[in-house]
């Protein structure tokens, strides 16, 4: 089978599992933590469904209408539950208010695994904010084609790639299917992180984790983990899951370091934050977080366009441009190598040290010294 030999460009998506009339593909996660397909060959009768929706085997072009926008929610509720500047919150309540579903990732359990899951089954609030960890998709391409073959607006929202699934898989004659993605760093496998986290809570109970906190604004990019005795709050570049995604690129998907999503898009409507709103507005000045919103086609501007409670700036599209460039991702695979060959001896603290968490004690003495004087 042709998707069983697509490690470098599978993007477990989840369409070949959720085509499957036999129930013979499942998602199971490899060495890495990663998902991938796994066929039951007993059970396969060789139909091709599988082939016919995968999007790697299956090239196409996106759109070119671009419609480029920057905003807000005025809604403090949302704006304060949301990563950015509540886009994507904002974007679900219309749909929600049109009787449609809403599906996302949401963390799952102790072990905070992400999964996709619609607001048929879970409150908005937990698909909101950004989880820097590869969601497990399942069969969430079965369950979105049954709402649209029963006439339901659905509203998917993930990443570039997975959206490109979505949108291969799904038929939609009736153009009640609504995507948004947003600019993709890529993702670290669940596994990893779970891993992490054990080390985290040293038997503590989780109560809650978050990966960008706005006690201190907008652009904080830390991990707070709280429990039921304490608070801890860890800069990116000290917690060497965070560092291991944000700066080092050590520990993404192998199709992350060649994505050709990262620069095409095929979701109605990308979204992202907007470090530049400045340049637009040099008088704004807010903590609390402002959004960069593409329209992809006319369904996405319209849709933009409708939002209540959201204040709207539309700007010139070389304002986005930016967050659709390419990025060199040669010396992050290099690094990857290396940790993944570490890890497969010592676990992950031990082989994040020995590849990218070089400086690690220099690091945190100066970040103590900074909060002894009141400078974090």
């Amino acid at each position: 089978m042709k998707i069983l030999n697509l490690k470098e460009e599978c993007t477990a998506c989840g369409a070949c599992a959720s085509v499957c009339p036999k129930n013979c593909v499942q998602l199971t996660t490899d060495a890495e933590g990663f998902y991938f397909p796994e066929i039951d060959e007993a059970k396969c009768v060789g139909c091709g469904k599988c082939e016919s929706v995968c999007h790697c085997l299956h090239h196409r072009e996106p759109e070119t209408f671009k419609a480029s926008y920057y905003g807000f929610s005025t809604d403090a509720d949302i704006l304060g539950t949301s990563t950015s500047g509540g886009v994507f919150a904002s974007l679900a309540r219309e749909i929600l208010s049109q009787g449609g579903s809403v599906w996302g990732a949401a963390f799952r359990g102790e072990t905070l695994r992400p999964e996709h899951t619609s607001t048929d089954s879970t409150a908005l609030t937990e698909l909101q904010k950004s989880k820097y960890i590869e969601s497990y998709m399942g069969k969430t391409i079965f369950e979105i084609q049954s709402e649209i073959n029963r006439g339901r607006r659905v509203l998917f929202c993930g990443t570039p790639c997975e959206v490109a699934g979505v949108k291969h898989a799904i038929k939609d004659e009736g153009k009640l299917l609504v995507t948004v993605d947003f600019i993709c760093h890529g993702v670290p496998s669940s596994v990893l992180f779970q891993e992490h986290l054990r080390k985290l809570l040293k038997g503590e109970k989780l109560v809650s984790l978050d990966f960008r906190p706005k006690d201190k604004g907008w652009n904080n990019k830390s991990i707070r983990v709280i429990t039921a005795s304490k608070t801890r709050i860890t800069p990116y570049y000290l917690d060497p899951f965070y560092k291991g995604f944000m700066t080092e690129n050590a520990i993404l998907r192998r199709s992350c370091y060649h994505c050709k999503f990262r620069t095409n898009h095929f979701s109605d409507i990308t979204i992202a934050d907007f470090w530049g709103y400045r340049a637009c507005d040099p008088a704004m000045n807010t903590e609390n977080g402002v959004s960069l919103i593409v329209a992809n086609n006319k369904t996405g501007n319209d849709l933009v366009n409708r939002l209540d409670h959201f204040e709207l700036h539309p700007i010139d599209n070389r304002y986005s441009d930016y967050a659709y460039a390419e990025k060199d991702y040669s010396k992050g695979r290099h690094l990857r190598d290396r940790f993944y060959t570490e890890y497969a001896k010592s676990g992950f603290e031990k082989a994040a040290k020995k590849t990218y968490m070089q400086g690690y004690h220099t690091q945190k003495a100066k970040y103590i010294i900074k909060k002894i004087l009141g400078k974090v």
